[in-house]
Order: C-alpha cells, then structure tokens, then sequence
C-alpha cells in the first residue's frame, strides 16, 4: 500500500526553519494473520515500510527530503474476553527503524530518530460483581530506548507508566449517565520522549482525569 504523509518541519538552527514541507509518500509491505475465536482474538504481522527521511546539509544548513528511512518490524496485538467481566487490550511491537540514505552516506545504518527498538502496552478491565455498572481498570506501557541524533550518539533512556481507573455506568433523570475518573503514571516517573524530529518531549506527570458524560 502507499500512503500520504503530513510533511516534517525543519528543526531549529537549520537557513530554513520556516519552510513548509507538501506531503510526501510512504510505501508499505505487510503480511499477517489473525486469530478469531470470537471472544478473544490475537493477530499477528510483519511489516516494511520506506518514507522520505529529512536531511540537514552541513555546509548550507538547508534542511531537505533527500534522505531515506526503512522501517522493520513485527507486531503482535491480543484483544477480547478472558474471563467473566475481565478484558485485555494490549500488544507488542519490535521495530527495525534503520537510516539509508544520509547526507554523504555518513550515518547510513544507524537507527532513525525517535524510533525506539520495543513497544507495548497492555490494558485491563474488569466488570466488579459487587455493584452493577462499575469497571475497573489499568494499562502499562513500555517504550525502550530511542536515539534523538543521526549519529546514534544521543538517546534516552527506556521508560515504562501505569495507569489505573474506573468508570461507572447509571442512569440520572432517565438519561444513561457515565462517570469516569482515572489515574495516569499512577508512580509519577520521570521520563522523556523521543521524537522523530530530533526533539525530546518531557513525560507527563501524574494526572488526575473526571469526567461525567450523559446521553440524550
């Protein structure tokens, strides 16, 4: 398959910061199976995908679409019932993210900006027996390393959240009500993100999220 993709920004320090990038295109491989047992599924793929990679020339500091990325990977996502009232959500990815095509060939193979090696994630809910309506919840997710420079030098480090939550479900004034208060980095961890524009994003801290929603 192919695909479009919004175009990147130039990152700061590069004659160019404010130019504007069209959208470029993506090419895509995959091959999967998937597992169906009706309350519960699993599936599994792997996948290539090639896209564009930008590049910031040394001498003019001109930030273009010259270079190229490929992408490697395996994903595996299982979802559905596992007992009464208990549901699982959740999967893992391994990713091959590679550079190869860069200015003057210097960082070609090294791994691509922003693009940690393991992801996962696995969400839980459960159906409490004790009181009608009322779902618990809780979610981990894991992201290993990632490198934020071309030259594989600078990264940060792996980092891994949980979240617990619940939802209740009643009616208020005959209206189907929900209330829905969670909880995310339950531990407070210290974390940063790696993007692929070369830019670190600090984790968000621990936060406290209520909602009420009513439907009419």
């Amino acid at each position: 398959m192919e695909g479009l993709t919004p175009g990147p920004t130039p990152p700061s320090g590069a004659a160019n910061t404010n130019a504007v990038f069209a959208p470029f295109k993506t090419k895509q491989y995959e091959v999967g199976t998937k597992l169906d047992l009706g309350g519960f599924g699993a599936s599994l793929a792997a996948f290539q995908i090639s896209l564009p990679s930008g590049v910031t020339d040394p001498v003019t500091r001109i930030f273009s679409l010259d270079g190229e990325q490929r992408n490697r990977g395996i994903e595996f996502n299982t979802f559905g019932e596992v007992g009464p009232g208990i549901r699982v959500l959740g999967g893992v990815t391994y990713l091959d993210a590679r550079l190869t095509k860069t200015e003057g060939h210097l960082h070609d193979g090294n791994r691509a900006i922003g693009a940690p090696e393991w992801q996962s994630n696995l969400g839980v809910e459960w159906d409490t027996p004790f009181l009608p309506g009322l779902t618990t919840t809780a979610r981990t997710i894991y992201t290993s390393q990632a490198y934020v420079s071309a030259d594989n030098i600078q990264s940060v480090p792996a980092w891994m959240t949980f979240d617990i939550g619940a939802r209740y479900a009643t009616r208020l004034a005959g209206r189907p009500t929900t209330f829905r208060a969670s909880l995310t980095n339950l531990f407070d961890k210290r974390y940063w993100i790696g993007n692929p524009t070369g830019y670190v994003i600090s984790g968000m801290p621990r936060t406290l999220w209520l909602s009420m929603t009513v439907d009419f």
